[in-house]
């Protein structure tokens, strides 16, 4: 999926994988949020970090 975001890409970047502000806009989110870890959104839906390339692609399951 691409989205387009009127933002600089560090704020964007920071706005997706910082948990605190990503639950502003999506859900809560908690698991091992590092590259290979597992995490898990408040609504019980689960994923794992396949990809990370700061601050220009995350990739998940």
């Amino acid at each position: 999926m691409r989205r387009r975001y009127d933002a600089q890409i560090e704020d964007l970047w920071d706005a997706i994988t910082r948990p605190a502000r990503l639950r502003r806009w999506l859900q809560p989110v908690t698991g091992d949020l590092r590259l290979g870890g597992k995490f898990e959104l408040g609504s019980g839906e689960r994923g794992q970090i396949l990809g990370c390339e700061p601050p220009r692609m995350l990739k998940l399951s």
